[in-house]
């Protein structure tokens, strides 16, 4: 009977440890707030280019094979496979 209530209190505890972690770990996050120009923003989202050689870089990294030609003359939705 004592073993059980060892491994009771164990999980207990354990169970304790997790939900304590899950509540103080958001704590740790602080909030600045800045303002946010809608200029900016909408100057930063017309210059974005489908040519732009960075994307190519992205799309490479996270589809894992090479695009060519780039930039490419259309984008069909199987090109990722």
């Amino acid at each position: 009977m004592n073993n059980a209530i060892a491994i009771t209190i164990t999980r207990l505890l354990a169970g304790l440890t997790v939900i304590g972690i899950l509540v103080l770990a958001p704590a740790c996050a602080k909030y600045q707030p800045r303002p946010i120009s809608a200029e900016r923003n909408a100057d930063a989202f017309a210059a974005r280019r489908l040519d732009d050689p960075d994307l190519k870089k992205f799309l490479e990294q996270n589809i894992g094979h090479e695009l060519a030609p780039w930039p490419m003359r259309a984008w069909p939705r199987s090109r990722t496979d």
